[in-house]
């Protein structure tokens, strides 16, 4: 299920805002140590020009030496002693650092005795004060246009969001008129079907009323058919196949409670056995395997219908002890439009089985036939379990 639309638009903003400010924050971080690293390299140099000066403690020429920097982009330039007093500034200055804004960046270069000892103490330190406004003035730019970026984004992420909500709420009003639809023919077909058995047992209407009814009773059948296959809903479901093997049952238990001589019998495996199927497939199918089975005995037998299961898959067996079918035509059953088996198979067109196999296979299971003539025939459905 997806998350309502507001709601996975709030996460979207905050996770583009949380990018924002990482991004903006790599960024500002790049433009300021970049820039750091170019005015150090000019203090370093200016102090290597004024080493020399201050070592032999000729302030005016050190001073000489360091003037120029404040040409090149420094503030303030200070010299203090050991001691960390303030010597001279240029410009003069009494204190350097209360004189420093928030935009302005000290960096501190010490000149000792021995330029390879670097733990002697110094005998002076340079202080060179530089401007941080350039490289945050470039940092806001980029975060403006960085901005306008993620704005975009969001935007354009939103729009889908919108579209693609909208395609699920479409796509699930189809669905629902396709169920409707489908509910109402199934409605409708079961009271036909009463009525059309009842037209059957009118023995003393006219020939002409009778006929007007039937094709009636036909017209409706063939629009509660036509509904069903513009809007079946090719779909699995995971469902227990006990029960629908008992529904079966119970309906068939019920359609032949007048045959003379059948026995109907149901061995169901106790534990649950789930599979994904298509629930209205499979019962057809299991529905159009026991008639097959029935029509098969001559005229009396046993129709038998059992589960079983194993570690990976799901077996349902339907049997029967009728007349079996011929091995030349059994390995025909299933590829080709054969009726064997039946009693009077001569009016079967063979489709029933061969649209078994068929729809068993799209539902991700096999079907298999055994049959012995004079023993009776055995179909096996296989399904891996969930």
């Amino acid at each position: 299920m997806t998350a309502p639309p507001k709601l996975e638009m709030r996460n979207l903003g905050l996770q583009l805002l949380l990018l924002y400010v990482l991004t903006v924050a790599v960024l500002g971080g790049t433009f300021l140590y970049s820039d750091h690293r170019q005015w150090l390299r000019l203090a370093q140099s200016y102090a290597r020009a004024s080493r020399h000066s201050l070592l032999l403690r000729d302030l005016r020429q050190a001073v000489n030496s360091l003037a120029p920097a404040t040409n090149d982009g420094f503030h303030v330039v200070a010299i203090y002693d050991s001691n960390q007093m303030l010597i001279v500034g240029i410009p003069n200055t009494s204190s350097v650092q209360k004189d420093l804004s928030l935009l302005e960046i000290p960096i501190q270069i010490p000149i000792n005795s021995d330029e390879n000892a670097a733990s002697s103490r110094p005998l002076a330190t340079l202080t060179f004060v530089y401007s941080a406004q350039y490289p945050l003035a470039m940092a806001f730019g980029g975060a403006i246009a960085l901005l306008v970026v993620f704005v975009g984004l969001f935007l354009r992420m939103k729009k889908r969001i919108e579209v693609r909500q909208a395609l699920i709420i479409e796509q699930r009003q189809l669905e629902f008129e396709q169920r409707l639809a489908l509910q109402i023919a199934h409605d409708i077909r079961s009271p036909v079907s009463a009525i059309n058995m009842a037209l059957h047992g009118l023995k003393e209407m006219s020939g002409e009323r009778w006929d007007l009814l039937q094709s009636a009773v036909i017209r409706i059948n063939d629009i509660a058919n036509d509904l069903l296959k513009r809007n079946r809903i090719p779909s699995s479901d995971t469902a227990d196949i006990r029960e629908l093997v008992k529904e079966v049952y119970q309906e068939k238990k019920y359609e032949f409670k007048d045959r003379d001589g059948l026995v109907l019998k149901l061995d169901v495996y106790a534990d649950t056995q789930f599979c994904r199927i298509n629930k209205s497939h499979f019962t057809r199918v299991l529905s159009n395997l026991v008639n097959n089975a029935v029509e098969a005995l001559s005229p009396s037998g046993t129709v038998t219908i059992a589960t079983r299961s194993t570690t990976h898959d799901v077996q349902i067996i339907v049997s029967d002890t009728g007349r079996g079918i011929p091995n030349d035509v059994l390995t025909k059953v299933g590829r080709e439009r054969i009726s064997a088996g039946k009693e009077g198979s001569s009016s079967g067109s063979g489709l029933g089985l061969l649209h078994a196999k068929s729809a068993v296979e799209e539902m991700g299971g096999s079907l298999a036939i055994q049959s012995r003539i004079g023993r009776g025939t055995i179909v096996s459905l296989v399904f891996p379990k969930v």
